[in-house]
């Protein structure tokens, strides 16, 4: 699903995916929204408000609360319990290219 950081007069200023970690809790990166006035999640022609939960800037990760969002959330492990070899994946919107996702190895 994406997300739209929106500046004063709703306008969209940025999109960046995002992944839903609970019914209605999304993940997506800080500096996308850092300079959003708020937000949105979109998904399938459909529009949502979100509210900023939290920020974590060492991780450039952003929480964003949607009411009314029903999707099935993603399995996140603890990242201290990664193995090197194991398959990762990045899930990214770049250029507002949604749902574009990129296959790695934990190398270390």
């Amino acid at each position: 699903m994406g997300v739209e950081s929106l500046d004063a007069k709703s306008k969209v200023n940025d999109f960046c995916s995002g992944v839903v970690i609970t019914a209605a809790h999304v993940i997506t990166n800080r500096h996308v929204i850092e300079d959003g006035v708020s937000f949105r999640v979109v998904h399938n022609d459909k529009k949502w408000p979100a509210k900023l939960v939290s920020v974590d800037p060492d991780h450039d990760l952003a929480e964003l609360s949607v009411a009314g969002l029903e999707a099935p959330a993603v399995t996140v492990l603890d990242s201290s319990k990664l193995a090197v070899g194991e398959t990762v994946y990045a899930i990214g919107a770049p250029e507002g290219l949604e749902l574009t996702i990129s296959e790695g190895l934990i190398s270390g």
